[in-house]
């Protein structure tokens, strides 16, 4: 039961913030929701399920856009709702300009994400220099050890004292 009533919670609190974070976003980054109807229309109005009158929206009139198809939207005004043809609303000209703006925002997020990477490669490549200068002094650690140049191996010594390498396989070779 606390299981239940916790996801609930969850769900509830991840719901609320995802709504949040969509209604705090810019009117421009959204489609848009609202249009202007291009002709007068009558709306029906529906209580408890059933029709009760008409609603007249005059030209110009403010709607709200609920869901859109291939060529018809479903706007609400004061609670009523009626599919029309998305000629009949600006919805088409709004939805241009959103576009175009989306567009120019996203070519600028590209620009400045290609800036980044061109000022991280920079910076990579001067600390790969500044790197190879630090250490140009060092000798080389295989240098130092006992390397043997000519088996390519690195001599070990076991508690007797004797002298072996690692083999391909794991293997000890004594000399």
């Amino acid at each position: 039961m606390k299981v239940a009533i916790l996801s609930v919670a969850v769900l509830l609190f991840t719901a609320n913030a995802s709504l949040m974070a969509a209604s705090t976003l810019p009117a421009s980054t959204r489609r848009p929701t609202v249009a202007q109807l291009k002709r007068a229309m009558k709306l029906p109005v529906v209580i408890n399920g059933k029709a009760s009158g008409w609603v007249d929206a005059p030209v110009g009139a403010q709607v709200n856009i609920l869901q859109v198809s291939k060529d018809t939207v479903l706007i609400g005004m004061s609670d009523s709702q009626l599919w029309v043809k998305r000629s009949d609303t600006d919805f088409d000209q709004r939805l241009a300009a959103f576009k175009t703006t989306k567009k120019d925002a996203q070519a600028k997020v590209k620009q400045e994400r290609t800036a980044d990477n061109a000022a991280f490669e920079k910076q990579k490549a001067k600390n790969a220099g500044d790197f190879a200068t630090k250490n140009a002094a060092e000798p080389n650690p295989l240098d130092r050890g006992a390397y043997d140049q000519t088996r390519s191996v690195v001599d070990y010594y076991d508690r007797w004292g004797r002298r072996y390498h690692i083999g391909v396989f794991g293997q000890r070779i004594y000399d």
